[in-house]
């Protein structure tokens, strides 16, 4: 009888996350067995917790849905994707992404989809098309991308650079919980999330401080990946094994830098030249 009634309201459940109704839900979720919650999937393969972290969900939701179903979180959909994943490609905040990497210990930031993307790889990407939406002029890329973007918030000049801040706060914080994934490549493109920065800014005409803000992702970035070859380094002495980088390259690698970009007619060549070999 419990099952047949939660299957009449499941389908609700997702308007309920799509139209904010969080007080709704909660009261919904809280009558449902919680070994019902658990088994509950919806289309893709998503549970509950994915969809509700993808339609920013409060903090108060996250928490009661991790406490009914505390393995959600490393749960994927069909596409290998975990909710974590879903979050930082959708948008979502910098207390929801600690929640979710405090709660599992990191393990989700560690899990690649099926085309290997690291939550970090989604981040990373929603952060700098943010900056692209806000600062960039508009190109027939951007129409072709739209459906991609109609799900950031509205534009506000007072309201930039605090999602700025939050975006950058969140791939901190993934980048604490796993750096190794900052070296991560994808299976099509063999791109890491260092790259992503690199891309957005050859192919987009973005005004100066657009460019500032997405070279400031690519410090972050390129600070975290010095920090873990550092520490690969001592690793391998520790184990008496030959040091594969010295210590002259990896204090080269803290001093590459994209470059302003200040000249438009920058070319692809030479801007590769200029960020020299991928750091993996």
């Amino acid at each position: 009888m419990t099952i047949t009634v939660f299957k009449k309201n499941h389908t609700h459940l997702i308007h309920l996350c799509k139209a904010g109704k969080w007080n709704a839900l909660i009261k919904v979720i809280r009558s449902t067995p919680r070994a019902v919650l658990q088994e509950l999937t919806f289309s893709s393969g998503l549970n509950l917790f994915a969809i509700a972290v993808s339609t920013s969900a409060p903090e108060e939701v996250v928490r009661e849905l991790l406490t009914l179903c505390p393995e959600s979180t490393v749960e994927v959909d069909q596409y290998g994707a975990t909710p974590l994943h879903l979050a930082c490609l959708n948008g979502t905040t910098p207390e929801v992404v600690s929640m979710i990497c405090q709660h599992d210990n990191g393990q989700s930031a560690r899990i690649l989809d099926k085309d290997d993307s690291t939550p970090l790889h989604n981040a990373v990407e929603y952060g700098c098309m943010v900056i692209k939406k806000r600062h960039g002029k508009k190109t027939f890329a951007d129409v072709e991308s739209k459906s991609k973007t109609s799900s950031m918030p509205s534009s506000s000049e007072n309201s930039i650079q605090t999602e700025h801040e939050e975006y950058m706060s969140i791939i901190k914080i993934l980048c604490n919980a796993y750096p190794g994934q900052v070296h991560t490549a994808t299976k099509g493109a063999k791109d890491t999330p260092l790259d992503i920065p690199h891309v957005v800014l050859l192919h987009n005409n973005i005004p100066r401080e657009g460019r500032n803000r997405i070279l400031e992702i690519y410090s972050v970035l390129q600070e975290i990946s010095v920090q873990f070859w550092r520490s690969k380094k001592r690793q391998w002495e520790l184990e008496g094994h030959s040091v594969l980088i010295d210590s002259q390259e990896t204090s080269s690698l803290s001093q590459r830098v994209i470059p302003s970009l200040a000249d438009s007619s920058l070319t692809s060549a030479s801007l590769n030249e200029e960020m020299g070999p991928n750091q993996k």
